[in-house]
């Protein structure tokens, strides 16, 4: 069995599941911890042996996840290292896309390797290879590419920045991983205090140790940082779902998504001192396509429960890469016989 369930439960053979709960699949893995990818993670942690990167590990002991640590039957691994999960062999690879975020391979025991791209971003070092994938489609239609490299849309970021930093405070928000990435590459370049919630101050301290060049970052919980809000001269950084505070019309925001409208520019201009930049942590449409490429997958699945793009993703794929693939459903699927 290889595929996808309808509520995002990734299958790699007929013991383990990816991102989501199977009753009587004893194991699961963990690719990320964003949270389209952690359902029914609570249920997996009493009933399944859990697997993961030590990033995700370290950024779920930080969300305040208070258990896992005395749980023997959650287990972090390095990328590249390999564990026995049952009747088969699994190895986490990094994905590019987040802190932690893992591509998974199984080798069965009959030798046939499975894989499951996770979410990915593109170019990535090491790739996973595989007979058969279930690939994320997030970025996988053709309408989705990026005629700019996200190093120019780090540039137009700074430049924004730049730009409106004199005019009052400003509001940047985007989720988990890509606002990291974003302050990594702001820090050094932008002389302005960086102010963020406890709980992210407290996941920047774990990308800090993973080699994220954040420097004058201040937590809104500390005293000290009030000096700083006075001067009104400093970016508030904001996770997307955190509360927004109340925006003057000096203020400048801007929401960093991967939300591709414009496949030329990376800055969308709303007016009212609002922008959008697009900074993503996926590849685009082709990038999507090279990676399947690179892992010589001969059978694809795409992800029909995330990011709307499979049944599309899954038609370029017949006819550009000539390469055996279905859209997922909700039903298990075994023509695949894993």
């Amino acid at each position: 069995m290889v595929g996808v369930t309808g509520k995002g439960a990734v299958f790699l053979g007929p013991d383990i599941v990816c991102d989501g709960f199977i009753d009587n699949v004893g194991f699961r893995v963990q690719s990320h911890i964003h949270d389209d990818h952690m359902t029914m993670f609570s249920t997996s942690k009493g009933r399944q042996d859990i697997y993961m990167s030590k990033q995700s590990y370290e950024l779920l002991l930080e969300r305040k996840n208070a258990d896992l640590c005395f749980r023997s039957n959650i287990r972090y691994l390095e990328f590249g290292q390999s564990a026995k999960v049952g009747n088969s062999e699994i190895t986490l690879l990094s994905s590019g896309h987040m802190l932690g975020a893992a591509q998974t391979h199984v080798r069965r025991e009959n030798g046939l390797n499975l894989g499951y791209s996770g979410d990915f971003s593109w170019p990535i070092d090491d790739v996973i290879q595989v007979n058969k994938l279930v690939v994320d489609c997030t970025c996988g239609n053709p309408n989705m590419k990026r005629n700019y490299s996200q190093a120019e849309a780090d540039e137009k970021l700074i430049e924004l920045i730049s730009l409106n930093q004199s005019n009052g405070p400003i509001v940047l928000k985007a989720f988990r991983g890509t606002l990291q990435r974003a302050l990594d590459r702001i820090s050094g370049e932008i002389n302005l205090p960086l102010i963020v919630t406890k709980s992210t101050y407290g996941e920047m301290q774990i990308y800090q140790r993973y080699g994220y060049n954040t420097s004058n970052i201040h937590s809104l919980a500390e005293e000290s940082t009030n000096e700083i809000l006075e001067t009104k001269k400093y970016i508030l950084v904001l996770r997307s779902g955190e509360k927004n505070p109340a925006i003057l019309p000096n203020w400048t925001t801007i929401t960093l998504s991967a939300f591709m409208t414009n496949p030329n520019d990376p800055v969308i201009e709303h007016g009212g001192n609002s922008y959008t930049v697009i900074l993503s942590e996926h590849a685009d449409f082709d990038g999507t396509l090279e990676y399947i490429k690179a892992t010589g997958a001969r059978e694809v699945v795409t992800d029909n429960s995330r990011g709307g793009n499979a049944v599309v993703l899954a038609s370029e794929i017949r006819s550009k890469l000539n390469i055996k693939v279905r859209p997922s459903c909700s039903d298990f699927n075994r023509e695949w016989g894993a």
